[in-house]
């Protein structure tokens, strides 16, 4: 159970990230469309292939792990930008 729901949600994680950091013009409901789109093809894959059942709770933890990772890249893109912008205000404070 561990693993079927935290493997899931972390294998997607990336895709996520990866969408938001390659085109500007990404948003999070490009983010879940394609997200859920990924995980239908990889299911239904396995599913033609004979290489596993086809799971509607790995269609929606795949389409979580991949929210998930847009958000917190946005999340730690915030926090970047914001600790440069701390290190130049106490840079220009010492001048």
């Amino acid at each position: 159970m561990f693993y079927n729901i935290f493997g899931n949600v972390l294998l997607f994680m990336p895709l996520g990230a990866f969408l938001c950091a390659v085109p500007k013009k990404t948003n999070i409901l490009i983010c879940f469309v394609i997200s859920a789109f990924s995980s239908l093809l990889i299911e239904t894959l396995q599913f033609c292939f004979d290489l596993g059942c086809f799971d509607v709770d790995d269609l929606i933890l795949n389409t979580t792990g991949g929210l998930l990772g847009y958000i917190l890249y946005w999340i730690f893109r915030a926090i970047v930008r914001w600790i440069r912008f701390e290190s130049r205000t106490k840079v220009g404070n010492q001048k």
